[in-house]
């Protein structure tokens, strides 16, 4: 009895399964990997009770995607663009560069960019506070 098609058969039904249950995919799409930031305090210079105002239930919201892609969220107003990361000496900067560079909502000394830094607390500062903007603190959160 001969029973060589019946090996191939099998044989390439093996190797049929192991292939269509394969993900040839290197990059996988990332998770949920959205990093927010929320206003958890700030500090007005030149303010007669100099200190951090604190903030508990904030609705200014920076979600960061990994796409380098944000949305900046004050109320129900909301802004777009792109983000970088990167470093100054030991701390980790990031510079948000915004789709409608004209806009009250954004608070820099910078048309249309708004700088921050990540401080050994893990806390995200802005620079605004250097052109006598208002000195916002940030928490990372969800």
């Amino acid at each position: 009895m001969n029973n060589t098609p019946m090996k191939q058969l099998f044989i390439f039904a093996l190797i049929s399964f192991f292939a269509f249950s394969c993900d040839f995919n290197d990059e996988p799409d990332p998770l949920n990997t959205a990093e927010q930031w929320k206003l958890a305090g700030y500090s007005i210079p030149f303010s007669k009770t100099p200190g951090i105002v604190a903030v508990q239930d904030s609705a200014y919201v920076y979600t960061l995607f990994a796409t380098g892609e944000f949305t900046k969220k004050v109320g129900n107003n909301e802004l777009k663009g792109t983000f970088e990361k990167g470093t100054l000496g030991d701390r980790t900067t990031i510079t948000f560069n915004f789709v409608t560079p004209k806009n009250l909502l954004i608070h820099s000394c910078f048309q249309g960019r708004e700088q921050y830094f990540i401080d050994v607390t893990g806390q995200m500062i802005g620079t605004w506070d250097t052109c006598d903007g208002t000195k916002l603190f940030f928490r990372k959160g969800n």
